[in-house]
């Protein structure tokens, strides 16, 4: 499920998803997930201005982390601001204003592993 809302958060056309048992006898299966996308840099945007992923879909993917990671979702919107290429929201353990830049938003919707 995490594929689908980080293919949506990025754009992808295409989602590939393959498993395939382990060879080991160790009852361990493997999965392989691989995205793809056209390029629309020539089409309009539905996202952000800079075509960001808009904060709800940034929204949607980080609750999805926290749901498998069984933490508190984000209740307050994620706002994408422009001028600093930037997400922010009210984190939703302690409620203290929170913001990351987009590449680190995104790397770590990259670089998440369950």
């Amino acid at each position: 499920m995490f594929a689908l809302a980080y293919a949506h958060t990025i754009g992808a056309d295409v989602i590939l998803y393959a498993t395939r048992s382990s060879t080991e006898g160790n009852n361990r299966i493997e999965h392989y997930v691989a995205f793809y996308a056209k390029d629309h840099s020539t089409q309009a945007s539905t996202s952000t201005g800079t075509n960001r992923p808009t904060g709800e879909a940034i929204k949607r993917a980080m609750n999805r982390i926290q749901d498998i990671l069984h933490k508190p979702r984000i209740k307050s919107e994620v706002l994408y601001d422009e001028a600093t290429d930037s997400y922010s929201w009210i984190g939703p353990e302690f409620g203290k204003p929170m913001s990351k830049s987009t590449d680190e938003v995104l790397e770590r919707l990259r670089s998440f592993k369950h």
